[in-house]
């Protein structure tokens, strides 16, 4: 069966070399994705450059704001943990009394 329009755009969208501008991860650089030949292009230009220096700031930011969300939520999480840990304990100890 031939593939539909969207499977054949998605083939060749996965069969690209992506890559950051860099060639670092991104976990580390905090740099966008894209498909090495986007990043030829937009490097070749001044514009380019500014649009991609753009978009890797959007990124970094977005990616701190999720980590700071992430670091209150688990603060929160493990001070409800040790409070009900704490209110168990009491409750046991008063029982032996």
């Amino acid at each position: 069966m031939p593939k539909a329009k969207s499977q054949k755009s998605l083939t060749k969208w996965t069969k690209q070399k992506w890559r950051t501008a860099s060639g670092k991860k991104s976990s580390k650089t905090g740099e966008v994705y894209a498909p090495a030949k986007t990043i030829a292009k937009l490097k070749s230009t001044a514009a380019g450059r500014k649009k991609l220096a753009a978009a890797n700031a959007k990124k970094r930011a977005a990616t701190k704001k999720v980590s700071n969300m992430l670091s209150t939520d688990y603060i929160k999480v493990r001070k409800d943990n040790e409070r009900r840990l704490y209110n168990k304990n009491l409750f046991n100890y008063t029982l032996w009394i």
